[in-house]
């Protein structure tokens, strides 16, 4: 399946495949949401396949996001695939607990 962004509820939802070949696409989306928003919310429930470079990746805008007045919040705990990724990358920190 190809990767689809779409925003609900100022929730930024990504459905698909998030691997190496899409990463640099979804982070310059993000970070030019994050121009003009304080809070990004970002859900990964969605999600089929979380590659390693992504899960590094998406942890590196979570920490520059949060070193700054910005908060980039990832929900996805649900998701096994997901967490698996993020468990073995040891990034599973990144995920908040649900979307409120």
């Amino acid at each position: 399946m190809a990767l689809e962004i779409a925003e609900k509820d100022g929730v930024v939802e990504l459905k698909g495949k998030v691997n190496a070949h899409n990463i640099g696409a979804i982070l310059i989306f993000l970070q030019e949401k994050l121009l003009v928003e304080q809070n990004l919310k970002v859900d990964l429930s969605k999600v089929q396949q979380l590659d390693i470079k992504a899960a590094l990746l998406l942890e590196e805008l979570y920490r520059a996001s949060n070193l700054t007045i910005k908060r980039t919040q990832f929900y996805g705990k649900d998701n096994a695939c997901v967490m698996e990724t993020l468990r073995f990358t040891k990034t599973a920190y990144i995920l908040s607990e649900s979307k409120s």
